[in-house]
């Protein structure tokens, strides 16, 4: 059926049309609203006589009757709502059907959701419920009322682009509940059939009175309700249960979280009151424009501000203080504009800030359904939804902030979020803790490859240990033709390799454990030998993603003295913590933003692949919480340490050979960097040591003594020859 409508003007949000009901057609089974402006179509589940378009129009019309809008004062229909009605000629059937509440209702139960679709599926028909026209005399109005009416319309868009406030209605005891997934357009005539029910219902039992909409309305957007994971005490999975030397590794229980508060509770009052300040603020400075949506969420409420042609960007961002003040609120942070929309989002603190708790991430579904061996629970966005990254695909980890901001609060959650998915045999820890007292609680869990490091000298020895076990792996994956640790272990697992050619290795090749690196306060490392673990960290940022080995950092004095260019370019995904300036804040995120944020745990997080700002709400891990992980985790079995981490290598052989006054500390680094990438030149070696030309020169020399490098051929690079025993 095709019904041809012209919008005349609206009001409030609400339209006024006029329709032609005297020629209807079927027309692919799609009932179209065609304007001056555009088209819309509803889908139809079959063919549909007169009355249901009909019926169809006279809700419409009763939805504009509930904004009071349709009756002046003297209870008489208004000038537009009488040429609406007589265009329509259902005058006599709008009447009557406004006082049989209970056929329309019927009618509303009659019409069928599918679910997960967007459009209503009308009945074959409606002529079921009889309007008996012919019993009754309309006492609407005639059309001598409308003669000689002559008004003027100003045309507009339909559907509106103009948001909406709309309540989650609540299910009434008579009223038949739609079937799950059920998607309601504004637009759909199932969606205006509800409104007006809920209120006409509401208004008939005395429960409540209509409410008149307000002129300036907004879009609330309720905020995101966490689905349940797998309860705490069903029987875990096979694939969960790990070999270890103890026998079967457990996961630990969600019994040990502490359970979640209630839901975000959003104060429209507040909300609405707040979008009116905002715009009339704005209005003060000369800037117009609309609320369109308003995000509420656990800690912050956005409102997304859309300014009127002509208003610049940075006209807005400057404003943030004044914004604050008026809000009376701690801090504003202005997201100028939100990517991939035509708003500016304006972040506002909520005046009662909810925790996270660790439970509510841990148990939803976003973790329990990924598939990363490592994945690190973050926390919630500005709207609720759990934020969990698989560290796999980051593949390393810079964390910045003030003290006090959360950094070790979130440090201790994420190393929890891979102790609840994986095994001492999938993920290892070394753990380089400085302030000897962060990670303390992990000691002795199996998962470490070497206790808690406090002494920077042995966390220097560590690092170096990091990249010859990069290297090794690197030669393990050459040799099985794998391009990284996800196929070598497939291979390893699946692979009889007693039927291949690896005479050259001693050692049995079994799956790799991923290896996980953090080092909670960078700053006091640098400190003892910079040059020494830039390199290291550089070499591991640059080359052990593939093998499988991954970087989490964390410091509170983001100077550029310590997060380093070379540092930053090898950590592209990057989280700052609230800190007291914009330089600091463009340190870490290269942004402005961190110096605004509430602390608690709130971020910014640069998701990795892009370098889009993402503000999460970190997860709290209460002390007895972490206590009770770590002692059952502790219980499943002792840890495997590696003494070689921490003990200095011994010099080769050939270092023998050196006389006390041409050794070089540095040779042995030079070394490495000359094997590993088979290039010796003193320029390369100056670059990577940080260290004068002269020196170089004579590290350079002496390799070419003891015939690691071949001398000298004119401007042609030198030969690597390899080392002699």
């Amino acid at each position: 059926m095709t019904v041809s409508a012209v919008v005349h003007k609206y009001y409030s949000r609400k339209v006024l049309f006029s329709v032609e009901n005297k020629n209807y057609s079927l027309d692919n089974n799609l009932l179209c609203l065609r304007t001056e402006c555009g088209e819309y179509q509803f889908k139809i589940g079959g063919e549909i006589g007169q009355g249901d378009a009909e019926r169809i129009a006279t809700v419409m019309i009763a939805e504009m009757e509930k904004a009071n809008k349709t009756f002046d004062g003297q209870n008489k229909p208004n000038p537009y709502v009488k040429l609406l009605l007589a265009n329509l000629n259902l005058a006599d059937r709008y009447v009557r059907l406004r006082n049989r509440y209970d056929e329309l209702l019927k009618a509303h139960e009659s019409l069928k959701i599918p679910p997960g679709d967007s459009v209503v599926d009308v009945p074959a028909s409606l002529e079921s419920i009889p309007l008996k026209t012919d019993e009754e005399k309309p006492t609407a109005c005639q059309d001598d009322d409308i003669s000689g009416l002559t008004l003027e319309f100003e045309p507009c868009a339909f559907p509106l682009p103009i948001p909406e406030i709309r309540d989650t209605p609540r299910p009434e005891p008579d009223l038949k509940e739609p079937e799950k997934n059920t998607v309601q357009t504004p637009a759909s005539p199932g969606f205006l059939v509800t409104q007006v029910l809920d209120t006409l219902k509401k208004a008939r039992e005395g429960q409540s009175k209509p409410v008149e909409t307000p002129e300036n309305e907004v879009k609330i957007t309720n905020p995101v309700r966490l689905d349940s994971a797998k309860p705490a005490d069903k029987p875990f999975c096979r694939e969960n249960l790990q070999n270890s030397g103890d026998g079967a590794y457990r996961l630990p229980s969600l019994d040990f979280l502490e359970k979640g508060g209630e839901e975000t509770v959003v104060d429209h009052e507040a909300i609405r009151r707040d979008a009116e300040l905002l715009e009339q603020k704005l209005g003060y400075f000369g800037i117009k424009g609309e609320i369109m949506e308003v995000l509420p969420g656990p800690v912050i409420t956005t409102f997304e501000y859309k300014p009127a042609p002509g208003i610049k960007i940075s006209k807005i961002v400057s404003l943030a203080d004044d914004l604050a003040l008026a809000l009376s609120a701690l801090s504003i942070r202005i997201v100028a504009p939100i990517p991939g929309k035509d708003v500016i989002g304006i972040e506002i603190p909520n005046p009662a800030m909810c925790v996270v708790p660790f439970r509510d991430v841990v148990g939803a579904s976003a973790f329990s359904e990924t598939k990363s061996p490592a994945p690190i629970c973050l926390g919630k966005d500005i709207i609720g939804k759990p934020v969990v990254v698989g560290l796999e695909r980051m593949p390393h980890l810079l964390i910045a902030g003030a003290t006090g901001t959360g950094k070790s609060v979130a440090l201790n959650a994420m190393i929890c979020s891979i102790l609840y998915k994986s095994s001492p045999d999938q993920v290892k820890f070394i753990m380089i803790d400085p302030k000897r007292i962060e990670l303390s609680l992990f000691n002795d869990i199996p998962h470490l490859i070497t206790p808690v490091i406090t002494d920077m000298k042995k966390a220097n020895i560590a690092l170096q240990w990091v990249v010859r076990e990069m290297e090794q792996r690197y030669e393990k994956l050459a040799l099985l033709h794998v391009r990284n640790i996800e196929q070598y272990n497939k291979k390893v697992r699946t692979t009889d390799l007693s039927q291949m050619d690896l005479s050259d290795m001693d050692e049995e090749f079994t799956p790799f454990p991923y290896i996980v690196v953090i080092i909670d306060e960078l700053a006091d490392l640098m400190m003892t030998a910079s040059k020494d673990i830039e390199f290291s960290l550089t070499r591991i940022a640059q080359m052990a993603r593939a093998a499988g080995i991954h970087l989490i950092l964390a410091t509170q004095r983001p100077s550029v003295d310590v997060l380093t260019g070379i540092i930053k370019a090898n950590f592209p995904t990057r989280i700052s913590f609230q800190v007291s300036s914009k330089t600091d804040s463009r340190t870490i995120i290269d942004a402005n933003g961190a110096e605004t944020l509430l602390g608690r745990g709130d971020m910014l997080f640069v998701p990795p692949g892009t370098a889009r700002l993402k503000r999460v709400h970190g997860t709290y891990l209460s002390e007895r919480e972490l206590s009770a992980i770590t002692s059952f985790v502790k219980a499943q079995g002792t840890p495997q340490y590696i003494m070689d981490v921490t003990m200095e290598k011994e010099e080769p052989q050939h270092t023998m050979a050196f006389d006390d006054d041409e050794y070089d500390e540095k040779y042995q680094q030079a070394l490495d960097l000359v094997m590993s990438t088979r290039q010796a030149s003193i320029s390369g070696v100056q670059r990577a040591l940080r260290i004068g030309y002269n020196r170089a020169a004579r590290i350079i020399d002496l390799m070419e003594k003891q015939g690691v490098v071949a001398p000298s051929d004119g401007v042609r690079p030198r030969q690597v020859i390899g080392f002699i025993e």
